[in-house]
């Protein structure tokens, strides 16, 4: 379980990095179309996809190790 919370917070890392904010910025400005270049692009709602799976899983696995101990 660790390992696979370990490999979420490492995607979820890179996507803060390549894009320079949290997700819940990301995310905002996303629905504000206030995002720098093609916001409306495939790669862009790519990321925002992959993003929120990471996110959502992360919290999950966590809460499911946190009832474990």
């Amino acid at each position: 379980m660790s390992l696979k919370i370990d490999s979420l917070e490492r995607s979820i890392q890179r996507k803060e990095e390549k894009w320079g904010m949290e997700f819940s910025t990301f995310k905002r400005r996303l629905a504000e179309d206030d995002l720098p270049g093609e916001a409306d692009s495939y790669r862009v709602e790519q990321d925002f996809w992959e993003w929120e799976e990471a996110e959502t899983l992360k919290a999950h696995y966590q809460e499911v190790q946190a009832e474990w101990t």
